[in-house]
């Protein structure tokens, strides 16, 4: 009898140490998939900061697109008329017509 209470008491020993065993298992696992979740979340929003920030540039890329028409329209009505090229020549054989000359001469 004395052998099966030795038996019987291994047993339980051998038992508490798989019990210990699998909850420093499940701790470590807990752990690992809460790092695994919060590597996702940061992923997640690197990404989203990176959807951002290529929107943002192209935002900005068509408003400096748009201020630059805005620009070029605003200089094109300060540009003087003196500058005004002569009438081109038109395909009667380098004539010009006497409108076009009119028109030159008058901005002139």
């Amino acid at each position: 009898m004395h052998l099966t209470e030795e038996s019987l008491q291994q047993r339980r020993q051998r038992l508490q140490e798989l019990k210990d065993r699998f909850e420093i298992y499940k701790t470590k696992t807990s752990l690992v998939s809460e790092q695994e979740c919060e590597l996702e979340r940061r992923d997640l929003e690197q990404q989203q900061l990176a959807r951002k920030k290529m929107e943002q540039g192209a935002r900005l890329q068509k408003e400096r697109q748009e201020l630059y028409a805005e620009l070029q329209r605003q200089e094109a009505q300060k540009t003087p008329t003196s500058f005004a090229l002569p009438p081109t020549t038109t395909a009667t054989f380098g004539k010009v017509s006497e409108q076009e000359a009119i028109a030159w001469l008058r901005q002139q």
